[in-house]
């Protein structure tokens, strides 16, 4: 039996679900306000254990979310000092590096929502026991074909 939706997951406001192929050549899109973002690989509406791949909460929206749009060929990065191919330092995080992957294989049918809130930590914590988004389980999917 699945689990009840909890009182307060239906009050939440998101954003219209984008595109990140939209938001990479649209960033203005995303607010400079703190809150609460998901990725998922679906436009409808929110559900549990369907498609929802990674949740987290930033200070600024924008800041946040572009360092999940770089563009693929951007990805790794010529060193200044050693002149090596080195990865991108938005890269530092196994769930950003599993999701960019995803999105290099398939650049289309990936969708960003947010919500705006002065204090993301409290929901972005009821949100991942709730949701089970697949990245932020140890940074590894833990269902395959997303």
């Amino acid at each position: 039996m699945p689990a009840p939706v909890p009182d307060w997951f239906p009050l939440i406001r998101w954003s219209t679900p984008i595109g990140v192929e939209v938001l990479r050549k649209q960033r203005e899109l995303i607010p400079k306000l703190p809150g609460v973002y998901v990725f998922t690989n679906y436009s409808e509406v929110l559900s549990r254990n369907y498609g929802v791949l990674y949740l987290g909460k930033a200070n600024s929206l924008a800041q946040r979310l572009s360092t999940y749009l770089v563009d693929p060929a951007e990805l790794m990065v010529m060193s200044a000092r050693s002149g090596q191919l080195r990865q991108n330092n938005s890269l530092n995080h196994a769930a950003k590096v599993n999701l960019l992957t995803k999105f290099q294989q398939r650049p289309t049918g990936f969708y960003v929502r947010w919500t705006t809130l002065i204090a993301p930590l409290e929901l972005e914590n009821k949100l991942i026991k709730y949701l089970e988004p697949a990245f932020n389980q140890l940074g590894n999917p833990r269902t395959s074909g997303l």
